[in-house]
């Protein structure tokens, strides 16, 4: 996926070509948490009261329509408050 390790921002609160339903995106560089072939920032995400979520389709990122028909695999590191948190 583009920017598989989440270093491409418009703004502190913005991650390019990525969409957020609601809650809150912010750019981190919290050691620990930082994880990709780059390496210097994260997203820290934090939902409201309702699932949330934040995603890229191929309505901002249209490149993804060149995985159509194809299998990829997907690896995630995600750190949950709550193991019941996270749907990939």
């Amino acid at each position: 996926l583009y920017d598989g390790s989440f270093e491409d921002w418009t703004s502190s609160t913005a991650l390019r070509f990525y969409t957020v339903l609601s809650g809150a995106l912010a750019k981190t560089s919290t050691a620990g948490l930082i994880r990709g072939q780059r390496g210097s920032y994260s997203a820290k995400y934090t939902a409201g009261a309702t699932n949330d979520y934040f995603s890229i389709s191929s309505n901002t990122y249209p490149h993804l329509l060149d995985l159509m028909g194809k299998t990829i695999s997907f690896k995630a590191w995600a750190y949950l408050k709550l193991l019941t948190m996270l749907t990939l």
